[in-house]
């Protein structure tokens, strides 16, 4: 007669790891604020960010594979509540961007896994999805814990969301047209928008080349330094200026504008961009710490190469702002009133620039909300050459208000020609994902290694693995979430001990 051997099977149910996940990655608040005004017309404007869009729809799809037991309109209603409750955290956390097209691309995800476990998992509708842990998914599990650990010492989310951005687009930029004039030619007066002239909703280029732009939701026009000024209300409205091929700029470049702010964002505000990590953007800035004139380009690597004023601007004050490279000479230096305004430099200038590929725009920046500009923008001006000293300065003074406005003393510690550090990056609250995400996949290894270990053995486990992440995890998240890694790693692995289930097989006679 053979004697059977029991052995104990480990099993993890999905449903509640994927959950914590998906939350961990986007529902934790980091930095907390009361929503300001302008977060809660975001929420419901039409923006159409394909990469976002991609993002959002694969990162639930596996939402409607592993609810699928639920039904449709089940697991539809699983993934709605989680990416409301996200979407609305959102709204109380500083650096997120939350949007009602999040929820319902997420959804799409949903709908879409939904479809595949129907067509081809018919069977996985029956039961909570599972996956069988062993020595060699306990293995894998500890590689991918490193791998995470590795990617949160180097780096974030966003910045490696920025890079995969940069990366895929820099192929196709390689054929799109550009403009010779200031890099292989002569360059000239490219566009000039005065806002005097305007045809329903465009805005005249008066330099006769043609690039009229499109003001979307509908700012108005009111009283400039010389005529009519754009007036923008800093949360949704700007001048949308296409992509043409005379702004996709290699060489030199002057950027002009009489600027006066309203209000200052929180981070940057774009006077005129295109920029997204590659092309140009002349804005007032906190780059620094004080709101200064800056004006940020692309290096011929895609590097960023920016120039900081040393003048600290103040609210409902006229100013003429000038971002000026010359690529020949390999500078780039910024104008404040007519004035050299010089402060430090970010990188390398190199004797070519990066084109974005991106749409450019009045009032905004190329790729991110909360960058908006907040108040009045006149005789805005776009050169393909690097115009000299004298040229801005006669610029500024032949404008007849001009002659009334006080020249500003000059107010940061900022040397001109110095080179900076560069910027710190706002903390990206996607980090806390990383975190779970090890605690998590620790806990997988751990069950791998030892099938018997209890679930409160587990919990701890993963609990002290949260100490381990201080020396390189600790210095991307703010100060207040520093002493909670153990209570974020604890959380991906309890999530894996109340998901475990342990069957006893025995070996056929």
């Amino acid at each position: 007669m053979s004697r059977h051997i029991s052995r104990r099977s480990t099993h993890i149910r999905l449903q509640l790891p994927l959950t914590i996940i998906v939350l961990a990655f986007t529902a934790v608040p980091v930095e907390l604020r009361w929503p300001p005004p302008e977060s809660l017309f975001r929420f419901f404007e039409m923006k159409l960010d394909v990469p976002d869009i991609a993002g959002n729809i694969l990162g639930y799809v596996p939402f409607g594979v592993t609810f699928a037991s639920l039904g449709r309109w089940g697991s539809l209603g699983v993934a709605a509540t989680v990416s409301l409750f996200a979407e609305i955290s959102q709204l109380f956390s500083v650096g997120r961007d939350p949007s009602a097209i999040d929820v319902a691309t997420n959804l799409l995800g949903t709908s879409i896994g939904l479809a595949i476990t129907s067509r081809w998992m018919t069977a996985w509708t029956l039961r909570v999805p599972e996956i069988s842990i062993g020595l060699r998914s306990g293995m894998v599990a500890t590689l991918l814990a490193l791998g995470n650990l590795g990617l949160a010492a180097m780096t974030t989310p966003l910045r490696v969301e920025e890079m995969l951005g940069r990366y895929i687009r820099t192929p196709r930029l390689i054929w799109v047209e550009t403009n010779p004039r200031g890099a292989t030619m002569p360059g000239r007066l490219e566009a000039q928008w005065t806002f005097e002239g305007t045809t329903q909703d465009s805005v005249i280029d008066g330099s006769g080349n043609g690039l009229s732009g499109r003001m979307i939701n509908t700012p108005t026009l009111t009283p400039g330094i010389d005529g009519l000024s754009l007036k923008l209300n800093g949360v949704n409205q700007y001048v949308d200026l296409g992509d043409p091929p005379a702004l996709r700029f290699t060489g030199s470049e002057t950027i002009m504008a009489w600027i006066n702010s309203s209000f200052f964002p929180v981070d940057d505000a774009a006077v005129v961009s295109d920029h997204s990590g590659l092309g140009f953007q002349l804005d007032t800035t906190v780059d620094r710490g004080a709101r200064t004139i800056g004006f940020k380009l692309a290096s011929a690597s895609g590097r960023l190469m920016a120039r900081y004023g040393k003048t600290l601007l103040a609210l409902n004050t006229w100013y003429h702002i000038a971002g000026v490279y010359d690529a020949e000479a390999q500078t780039l230096d910024v104008y404040l009133n007519g004035r050299s305004d010089n402060g430090c430099l970010l990188g390398t200038v190199t004797n070519r620039q990066h084109v974005s590929g991106m749409r450019a725009y009045i009032g905004r920046r190329a790729d991110l909300s909360g960058y908006e500009f907040a108040g009045l923008i006149d005789d805005v001006r776009i050169y393909s050459r690097a115009l000299s000293r004298d040229e801005i300065e006669a610029d500024f003074r032949t404008t007849p208000a001009a002659q009334s406005i006080a020249t500003p003393v000059q107010s940061t510690s900022e040397a001109g020609d110095a080179h900076c550090s560069a910027p710190e990056k706002a903390v990206d609250s996607r980090s806390i994902g990383l975190v779970v995400m090890v605690g998590l996949l620790g806990s997988v290894a751990i069950l791998g290694l030892l099938p018997t270990v209890s679930r409160r053995a587990l919990c701890l486990a993963s609990f002290l693995i949260g100490f381990l992440l201080f020396p390189t995890m600790a210095a991307t998240l703010p100060v207040g979430y520093k002493w909670l890694l153990p209570v974020l790693s604890l959380a991906g692995g309890a999530s894996v001990a109340f998901s475990t289930m342990r069957i006893k097989t025995a070996p056929p006679n």
